[in-house]
C-alpha cells in the first residue's frame, strides 16, 4: 500500500533514477519473499527485510524531498 505512492513521490521530489533502482529492489525482494514463503515460511526473512528497507528509504526520501521543496 505504501510502496506505489512513495515511489512516485520519491521520483518526483528526490531522485528519479534512485526511485527506479529502489523499485527494482522492492520487486525482487517481494519475489524472494514469495519463493521463501512457498518453500519454507521461515526462509522469507530476506525478502521481508529488503522490502522493509526499501519502503523506509522511500518514505524518508519523500519526507526530505517534499520538505526541501516546501521551504
Amino acid at each position: 500500500m505504501v510502496f506505489v505512492p512513495a515511489v512516485f513521490i520519491f521520483a518526483t521530489y528526490a531522485h528519479m533514477i534512485a526511485a527506479y533502482a529502489l523499485g527494482f529492489i522492492f520487486v525482487v525482494g517481494r519475489a524472494i519473499y514469495a519463493m521463501g514463503y512457498i518453500r519454507d515460511p521461515e526462509k522469507r526473512a530476506g525478502g521481508a527485510v529488503a522490502t522493509f528497507l526499501v519502503n523506509t528509504i522511500l518514505l524518508i526520501g519523500c519526507l526530505i524531498g517534499v520538505a526541501a521543496r516546501a521551504f
